[in-house]
């Protein structure tokens, strides 16, 4: 992997409970916690027995809590102990039959600015030298120490040949006597503890402009998604890492993709033994068997975002193992080498205002294949906006993509290029036809494809560069004459009609051109009416949207009918530098459609402009 840059552009998805923030006392670090492979589980019954044991208090009848250790990181890569006070369990509180531990957490600055902060997920909670469970769940937006915690035995299933497949709840409900107890147990107002404990959002962590990071903030607001994007740091390609880094209480990252664009759910291992581990204590994307990459992480920081709560700021090391089951209880992993990823390359040229050239090569490995089409559009646009230097630039750019895939056992290649216009974001605008075919191949109708490697080859210009269509004209009589209305010809007569076209430059207008377009109006036209649109086919959404929603019928001929011929019209769609004429006639013997194209030209075409025709009796 080369760069002629010093640094890369990432993205980090940190997956974890995101807590809100009390402004109390600063963190306090404590002594690291001992290393417990292969610990045993403290079962919910026997933990009942201890909190029956504790009793109540005589004063405030509230259970006497059962006090109890854990281990988080905090910096670096060493895991530091906090306390958690055991206020009681929540029986059925995850779901039928399965359990939720509260409690109240301190140290390390939880019960100070940062609270419970998004990266605990997964922190081990141990009662001498059992496992009582994972750290798993918070408040989102109340400033709080509470914690839910995933009982281990529960966590413990996964290490099982038949993991269980029961629903997670998203969030876990709290009745009026819980509510009432855990009040007096931390001295705080009942009305000051919520109904419920929800199980997670996910801090999509950016090492890119604000700009960008407000944007996707935007679009994760008005998606509804549990998505929260937030600054970042990535992967490290230079770190060093190796299974056995992998210990109860040490940084967990299951990680969609790494490299340029690194996604990723950073968390905390709860339970480690003989190569395999668990984590988090909560899905991922609960997806049941999957392929996702594990790596370690360097803790850099616990952010307060006072929007969002605090979070755990962290760069990947290498890969040293697969997660291979999202359960509604956790992950489970092995330690047993780097996962298989599919790699996404890159070439991306700009060219400077003064006519010079700068380029830059990029690779992200994507470990989770699902998401190759999605991750290709963010390592797309990322590379751009670097070599560009700005973000939201208006201009042009062509592109080539080259995708090599594997479906039912055959190899199948999809090369294509096209060019693009953009007012506003040439970025974005540049790589959603090749993020829209990859989803259109992974969604297809013949059965599911294997990404085996997906390349961009970008060039780019921050200024518009474009052909317009600026009139259109009807021959009429011997001479050429701009129609106003609705144009009238006679059946069995030829219409033609002349496509004017300007070519910009910027604000520059740099050449004008002509094309001609001829249409036998035969006799079963008679009384037909209709359009004629001279333009870019794929202008106002015509194009790359039939990619999602059809195989393009009609547009690119008969609906495919294999996977070779799928991949053989996204291939051939039309392109944004095609000049289509389409005549489309409605009369009393049906309707007819005639398309003329000419291709050829310099640039992509920003427009199209339509004629309204009625052929006379």
């Amino acid at each position: 992997m080369t760069r002629s840059r010093p640094y890369r552009l990432s993205v980090l998805l940190s997956l974890c409970v995101l807590a809100s923030a009390l402004s109390v006392l600063p963190a306090v670090p404590v002594a690291a916690a001992a290393d417990r492979d292969c610990a045993p589980a403290l079962t919910t019954a026997a933990l009942q027995s201890l909190l029956d044991a504790n009793g109540r208090d005589p004063d405030t009848g509230a259970q006497v809590p059962v006090a109890a250790t854990g281990a988080t990181v905090v910096h670096g890569t060493t895991a530091q102990t906090f306390n958690a006070d055991i206020l009681g369990i929540d029986y059925g509180g995850i779901g039928i039959d399965h359990d939720l531990i509260i409690a109240e957490l301190s140290g390390l600055g939880i019960d100070g600015e940062r609270g419970v902060w998004a990266g605990m997920s997964g922190s081990p909670v141990y009662l001498d030298d059992q496992l009582v469970g994972a750290v798993s769940y918070g408040f989102t937006w109340g400033a709080s120490s509470l914690a839910g915690i995933t009982p281990a035995e529960e966590m413990l299933t996964m290490t099982d040949a038949g993991s269980p497949t029961g629903r997670a709840g998203a969030s876990v409900q709290l009745d009026r006597g819980q509510r009432r107890s855990i009040a007096v147990q931390t001295s705080t107002a009942m009305a000051a503890v919520p109904g419920r404990l929800p199980r997670l959002a996910v801090p999509l962590a950016i090492n890119g402009s604000q700009e960008r990071i407000e944007w996707l903030q935007r679009r994760a607001r008005r998606d509804g998604s549990p998505i929260v994007p937030v600054a970042g740091t990535g992967y490290s390609a230079s770190a060093v890492a190796a299974p056995g880094d992998i210990v109860a209480g040490s940084n967990f990252a299951a990680a969609l993709s790494y490299g340029d664009i690194t996604a990723a759910g950073t968390g905390t291992t709860t339970w480690t033994c003989q190569g395999e581990a668990l984590a988090f204590g909560h899905p991922f994307f609960w997806e049941g068997r999957t392929r996702l990459g594990l790596h370690g992480a360097q803790a850099v920081t616990i952010a307060v975002d006072p929007a969002f709560g605090s979070y755990k700021l962290a760069t990947l090391g290498a890969p040293v193992g697969t997660v291979d089951y999202d359960g509604y209880t956790g992950l489970h992993s092995r330690l047993t080498g780097p996962a298989f990823a599919s790699p996404i390359t890159s070439r991306t040229i700009a060219e400077r205002p003064d006519g010079s050239l700068v380029s830059d090569t990029g690779t992200t490995n994507v470990a989770y294949r699902d998401y190759v089409p999605f991750i290709t559009f963010i390592h797309g646009y990322s590379n751009i906006d670097f070599l560009l230097d700005r973000y939201y630039s208006a201009g042009s750019s062509t592109v080539t993509w080259t995708v090599d895939m594997t479906h039912k056992g055959r190899t199948y290649q999809l090369q294509r290029s096209n060019q693009f216009n953009a007012r506003w974001d040439v970025s974005v605008e540049s790589m959603q036809e090749p993020w829209l075919q990859l989803e259109r191949l992974a969604g297809n109708r013949f059965g599911k494809v294997r990404f085996d490697g997906v390349h961009l080859r970008s060039q780019v210009v921050d200024q518009q560069r474009y052909w317009k269509v600026a009139r259109l004209m009807v021959r009429r009589n011997g001479r050429w004459y701009e129609p106003d209305g609705t144009v009238l010809v006679e059946r069995g007569s030829v219409l033609r009609v002349r496509a004017v076209l300007h070519r910009f430059r910027g604000d520059r207008r740099t050449k004008v051109a002509r094309r001609v377009f001829t249409y036998d109006l035969g006799q079963r036209s008679a009384g037909g009416r209709g359009q004629l649109i001279v333009g870019n086919p794929n202008y106002g959404g015509g194009g790359e949207f039939c990619f999602l929603f059809g195989e393009c019928e009609g547009r690119l001929g008969r609906r495919a009918e294999t996977f070779g011929g799928l991949v053989r019209q996204l291939r051939n769609a039309p392109r944004n530098d095609t000049l289509e004429a389409q005549l489309l006639l409605r009369a009393r013997f049906g309707h007819s459609v005639d398309r003329r194209r000419e291709t050829e030209l310099s640039r992509a075409i920003s427009n199209s402009r339509g004629l309204r025709v009625r052929v006379t009796r």
